[in-house]
């Protein structure tokens, strides 16, 4: 899905309501935290996260009832855990 550089570590994967995947996984190249996210057009978004520092690391994800990824994961830069969640 991803293929620019060492991409796919730490990966976590969830599905929406109509079984579609959402992966929350660490870009090692460009330190950043992305997420692909399966649409009904069998196609994938691939849609960056977080590249505020080297961040993305041990991610975790979840889907909500009104299919809105949440996502937990390691910002190695401030050594913190951070918290995104979808529109």
């Amino acid at each position: 899905l991803d293929s620019d550089g060492a991409v796919g570590a730490h990966a976590s994967l969830a599905f929406n309501s109509y079984d579609e995947a959402y992966i929350a996984y660490y870009d090692q190249t460009h330190t950043r935290l992305k997420l692909a996210r399966e649409n009904k057009d069998l196609a994938w978004d691939i849609i960056e996260v977080d590249n505020d520092g080297n961040v993305g690391q041990a991610t975790s994800i979840d889907v909500d009832d009104r299919d809105r990824a949440h996502i937990s994961y390691y910002d190695a830069s401030n050594q913190s855990l951070k918290y995104a969640v979808g529109q």
